[in-house]
C-alpha cells in the first residue's frame, strides 16, 4: 500500500524530492561504485505535484540509463492511490506513456 507520506494526496510534494532526495543518493552510490542500478515499484498520488516529481525522476533515470518500474495495477490494488488503473490517474498515464514506448536497448548501453 502507499506510503503514509501520501496521506491526503500530498499536494505539496517537492518536484525534486524523488529525483534528488529519495533516489539521488542511490544513483550516486551506484555510479561511484560502477554498479548497475534499477528502481522498482515507484508511484505517485494523482496530483499535479506528484506528476512533476515523477517526470523529474523518469528524466533523471533515463539520463543515467537506469530502468524504473511503476506501480501500475493488478489484483488487490482497488483504492490504491498509486494504481495507474484508477480513473483519477489518467493524466499520469498520459505522462508516462511515452516512456513506456522506449526500449532500454535504445539507451546506448555497451554490449557485453
Amino acid at each position: 500500500m502507499s506510503t503514509p507520506s501520501y496521506a491526503n494526496n500530498n499536494d505539496l510534494i517537492s518536484p525534486t524530492v524523488l529525483r534528488d532526495e529519495i533516489v539521488g543518493p542511490f544513483l550516486t552510490y551506484a555510479k561511484t561504485n560502477k554498479m548497475a542500478a534499477f528502481i522498482g515499484e515507484t508511484g505517485i498520488p494523482p496530483t499535479a505535484a506528484g506528476r512533476t516529481a515523477l517526470k523529474n525522476l523518469l528524466d533523471k533515470a533515463k539520463a543515467e540509463k537506469v530502468p524504473v518500474t511503476l506501480w501500475v495495477t493488478g489484483p488487490g490494488t482497488d483504492g490504491e492511490k498509486m494504481s495507474l488503473e484508477a480513473s483519477n490517474q489518467a493524466e499520469t498515464v498520459a505522462l508516462v506513456t511515452p516512456y513506456f514506448a522506449e526500449r532500454i536497448a535504445l539507451w546506448g548501453y555497451a554490449q557485453a
